[in-house]
């Protein structure tokens, strides 16, 4: 059997399987990569929703603030985040619906986050017109009832 392959024919052989398994650890090389690509690019999407989400967030806490402010000092310029916040609130929105919008659990949840920061721009909106109508202490109520805080939290 030893005869049956010459020196020539085992070392052709050996080249051949050296080949082979170079090209098998080619190909999973390439697929590790690939792999680890995309898994990079979905980190680097999760980081970017994550910050829109915390540029959402911020506009609320501000628009929050900006109204209690207003409610406190009665200073129309205490209300420059709310305004804000509204303006930019709907362009965000917008940005996360694009950035995920092949996963339907993602649209259900964003809905609702959509639909609580609207009523507490809504609340925020119903204080400043009770401080700019009925005055300090009314719009103090309003406050101290807590609504405001619960549609944060």
């Amino acid at each position: 059997m030893t005869r049956m392959f010459t020196f020539g024919k085992r070392i052709a052989l050996g080249f051949a399987l050296a080949l082979v398994l170079l090209a098998l650890m080619g190909m999973v090389a390439y697929r590790s990569t690939t792999i680890v690509v995309r898994a990079s690019t979905a980190v680097t999407e999760s980081h970017v929703v994550l910050a829109r989400l915390a540029e959402l967030e911020g506009l609320l806490v501000d628009a929050g603030d900006a109204g209690r402010g207003y409610v406190i000092t009665g200073d129309e310029s205490f209300l420059a985040p709310y305004q804000t916040a509204r303006e930019e609130l709907p362009a965000v929105v917008r940005q996360l619906r694009a950035m995920r919008a092949d996963h339907p659990r993602w649209t259900e949840r964003l809905d609702a986050v959509q639909a609580i920061a609207t009523e507490q721009l809504e609340f925020i909106e119903q204080v400043i017109g009770v401080r700019r109508t009925e005055g300090f202490d009314a719009a103090r109520k309003l406050v101290a009832a807590g609504e405001g805080k619960h549609l944060m939290a």
